[in-house]
Order: structure tokens, then C-alpha cells, then sequence
């Protein structure tokens, strides 16, 4: 076997070692699968993904789903304080509405002076 193929060989089965490891301590079994895989590879990874989680595992995991953080009773405070009465609210002065525009009378007036863009009358 050359060394190349040595190699990925090598690193293949650190991989599935690797995988027995984290796939044993989600079960709380770390040291069978690392025991598994490193003897049996593929085959130690198939038989650990079968093995049932420990009580541990299964007690830590039910507590994770518990409400976080846990509910504790407030604790005892003394009563409010008097709400008395309030005086009336004093809207500020507001400043009168200006008068309304003053419209010129009916009549004749002078043309408006023409725009800069119209064209010159002939």
C-alpha cells in the first residue's frame, strides 16, 4: 500500500473514531464508542447507534426541557403607595388659527408678467 492511500486511510478511520466519540457521548457512553470504532470501525459506529441513552443522559435531557429559568415565586411587597387625587390637566394656550386669505374683488387686471420659458409675443 503506497502512503497516500496509508493516509486516507488513516484519516477516514480518525473520522469514524471521531464520530463514535460524539455519537457515544450523546448517549453518555464515550468510552464504548470510542472502544467500539476504534476496533470495529464502521461496523462499532452502526452497533452504538443502537445502544440505548444512559439514565443520566435521559434525566439531563428531560431537565432541559423544563421552563428556563425556573419559576420562583416573586418575592413579598408592601403595599402600594396612595394614588390621590390629581388636579385637572391644564391643556397649554393655544395661538389663534391665522385669519383667512383676503380674495381681490372681481374687476379688470393687468396681465401677469410673462415667464422666462414663454415664447415672445409677435
Amino acid at each position: 500500500m503506497e502512503q497516500a492511500q496509508l493516509l486516507v486511510v488513516l484519516i477516514g478511520w480518525a473520522l469514524i473514531v471521531t464520530a463514535g466519540y460524539h455519537v457515544g457521548k450523546s448517549k453518555g457512553r464515550e468510552a464504548a464508542g470510542l472502544t467500539l470504532t476504534i476496533l470495529l470501525g464502521l461496523i462499532g459506529l452502526l452497533i452504538l447507534a443502537f445502544l440505548p441513552k444512559t439514565q443520566a443522559v435521559k434525566a439531563a435531557e428531560a431537565q432541559r426541557q423544563l421552563p428556563y429559568p425556573p419559576q420562583y415565586p416573586y418575592p413579598p411587597q408592601g403595599p402600594c403607595p396612595p394614588q390621590g387625587p390629581y388636579p385637572p390637566y391644564q391643556y397649554p394656550p393655544q395661538a389663534e388659527y391665522p385669519p383667512p386669505p383676503q380674495y381681490l374683488p372681481p374687476g379688470p387686471y393687468p396681465p401677469p408678467p410673462p415667464a422666462p420659458w414663454d415664447p415672445p409675443a409677435s
